[in-house]
């Protein structure tokens, strides 16, 4: 394998794991939404 196709899979070997990383962080978000929804929900019941 020339240098020039390595460097051409670790560049595809970065972008897939820079999507999973994305993917990550966007499943993780929504969880913090949900959880500061459900939060509020519970706080303001007690009041």
């Amino acid at each position: 394998m020339n240098k020039r196709s390595c460097e051409k899979m670790n560049l595809s070997d970065y972008e897939l794991q820079l999507a999973k990383a994305k993917s990550v962080i966007s499943r993780l978000e929504e969880m913090e939404i949900d959880f500061y929804g459900e939060f509020k929900k519970t706080k303001y019941r007690h009041l």
